[in-house]
């Protein structure tokens, strides 16, 4: 009872702050900002971020030589990409080795993660190209012009 408490509060500490943080930039400054995107855009946006957090989990999967459910290898590794955001030097790393340990061999569980986490490092940048590529396609004449920046930062 006491953990399925402190989960709560943690999640309406959680939605507390966000909206700290939402009122400290200004409702109309993020309210020009989604109408600038637009509906479609931000569907868009969403829709490519579930695609993204699914295939992390199935390339994590494929990584695990031993029998794993994909559900519990999904929600060890968005349990870990929350940690990772929250607390600096890849401490998420070691909750999805740990959450994997209790399924699979520490063996399975470390080659896979160390495997997953060079090819996110190499994959990142490649997508981030693409994405700022397709943009500078797609953007009107007057953002245009920051289309060589977004890449040079890719």
């Amino acid at each position: 009872m006491l953990k399925k408490t402190f989960r709560i509060l943690f999640l309406f500490a959680s939605i507390g702050l966000l909206l700290l943080l939402l009122n400290q930039v200004g409702w109309e400054k993020i309210s020009e900002y989604v109408n600038r995107v637009g509906i479609l855009g931000i569907g868009i946006l969403v829709l490519l971020t579930t695609w993204q957090i699914i295939f992390e989990g199935i390339a994590l999967k494929f990584l695990i030589k031993e029998k794993i459910s994909i559900w519990y290898v999904h929600a060890s590794n968005q349990s870990g990409a929350i940690v990772n955001r929250l607390i600096p030097w890849e401490a998420g790393e070691i909750l999805k080795i740990s959450l994997l340990n209790q399924r699979i061999s520490s063996k399975s569980s470390i080659s896979g993660i160390i495997i997953w986490n060079y090819l996110l490092k190499l994959t990142r940048p490649i997508s981030c190209m693409i994405a700022a590529l397709i943009s500078w396609m797609l953007a009107p004449p007057n953002i245009s012009m920051l289309a060589p920046w977004v890449l040079l930062a890719c």
